[in-house]
C-alpha cells in the first residue's frame, strides 16, 4: 500500500511547497496517487466538530481530493489531512500495519486505537521529515465499511504533547453526512 506515504506527501503539498533529495517530487506522488485504485471511492461528505479557531479547507489536486484542518499556530504548525482509500479486503489491523511497512526508516513512536461511537479507529506515531523539515505525525485510521479515512496529523517536533489530545478529538468527532 502505497497510501499512507501518499497521504503523507499530500499533507507536505499544501504545507511544504520545496522538494528534498530524498524524495519524489510531491505533484508526480499525487498524479501517481490519482492513478491508483481504490483512492477517494467512498463517501467524502464528512464532518468533524474543530476547535474554535481551526480552519477547513478542501480541495482537489491533480485529481485527489483533500480535506485540510489546521490553525495557525508558527512555532508548532498543527496541520491534519483527511483522505479515503479502499482497504483491499485487508481486516483493519492488517490494513494499518501495510501502511506502517511502507514507512521505510521511519521508527514508530507509539500506537493504540480511540473509541468512537460508530467506528473502529487505530493510530501510531512517528517521527518523520516532510521536505527539509522534520515533523512529529499520527496517523489514524477510521474504518467505516471496508474504507480507511486517512487521518495524518503533524506538528513541528514536540508540537504533538500539545496537540495529540486535540486531535484525538476532532479524529473522535468524524462523521459521514
Amino acid at each position: 500500500m502505497k497510501f499512507c506515504l501518499v497521504s503523507f506527501l499530500a499533507l507536505t503539498v499544501f504545507i511544504q511547497s520545496c522538494q528534498s533529495s530524498r524524495q519524489k517530487d510531491p505533484a508526480d506522488i499525487l498524479t501517481d496517487a490519482s492513478k491508483l485504485n481504490g483512492i477517494n471511492i467512498a463517501n467524502l461528505n464528512f464532518q468533524f466538530d474543530l476547535p474554535p479557531d481551526w480552519i477547513r479547507i478542501d480541495t482537489t489536486i491533480k485529481n485527489v481530493y483533500i480535506c485540510l484542518l489546521l490553525i495557525d499556530d508558527s512555532s508548532n504548525n498543527p496541520r491534519i489531512n483527511i483522505l479515503n482509500e479502499s482497504m483491499h479486503g485487508k481486516s483493519h489491523s492488517d490494513y494499518v500495519s501495510a501502511t506502517q511497512k511502507n514507512l521505510s526508516g521511519v521508527k514508530v513512536v507509539d500506537h493504540g486505537w480511540l473509541t468512537m461511537p460508530n467506528n473502529n479507529c487505530l493510530w501510531y506515531t512517528y517521527e518523520n521529515w516532510q521536505a527539509p523539515i522534520p515533523r512529529d505525525i499520527t496517523f489514524y485510521s477510521i474504518e467505516v465499511n471496508g474504507i480507511s479515512y486517512n487521518v495524518t496529523a503533524a506538528t513541528n517536533p514536540g508540537g504533538q504533547k500539545k496537540y495529540k489530545d486535540t486531535f484525538d478529538r476532532i479524529v473522535k468527532s468524524f462523521s459521514l453526512q
